[in-house]
């Protein structure tokens, strides 16, 4: 099997996974099955240091660009840059929007502009979760930036395209339009 990696977010989702495997292995020479408990208690303390890592780059990207941006209970966060008395958008609207998506190194994933916005239902599973949280905070005519962790983002798995699995995202979004 051949294995490429493209990006330095490959070679982070293979860490990632190796991380797990590591903590799979056994910590004496005498091998033996895990039960259920244990491997759960293991999964538990690897999402749990995948998440402390997460939290961590995205906590620098924001003090990088020195962001000031507000933290639900989800881990998602949100900077209002113009925020406007229009409607706000709710599930199975149709929003209009021109925007922007890199992961946290930098890397372009997706792009629309208001010349050639991008439309989709909310709620439909056109778009990571965490996104359409943030859309539905964001009132008609609204800009925005938005970081969405990868659990509420593509996971570990990604989006089969551009998005690498384990990935937080980081949007400028500017809501242009909702239709019914």
């Amino acid at each position: 099997m051949l294995i490429h990696f493209n990006r330095f977010a490959d070679i982070k989702s293979i860490s990632k996974v190796l991380l797990l495997v590591l903590l799979f292995s056994c910590n004496s020479t005498e091998h033996r099955k895990l039960s259920e408990a244990e491997m759960k208690a293991h999964l538990t303390e690897v999402n749990r240091l995948l998440v402390k890592d997460e939290a961590k780059e995205i906590e620098e990207f924001i003090a990088k660009h020195q962001f000031k941006m507000e933290k639900s209970g989800t881990g998602l966060r949100i900077q209002m840059l113009s925020k406007t008395s229009g409607k706000l958008p709710v599930i199975h609207e149709e929003v209009v929007i021109a925007y922007r998506v890199v992961l946290l190194d930098g890397t372009e994933c997706y792009s629309a502009t208001e010349e050639h916005p991008f439309r989709f239902r909310l709620g439909e599973g056109h778009q990571p979760r965490g996104f359409e949280d943030a859309l539905q905070q964001l009132p008609e005519g609204s800009r925005a930036r938005v970081i969405v962790p990868s659990h509420l983002a593509y996971g570990m798995t990604g989006d089969s395209d551009k998005i690498p699995g384990g990935n937080a995202l980081f949007y400028e979004v500017h809501l242009l339009k909702i239709q019914p």
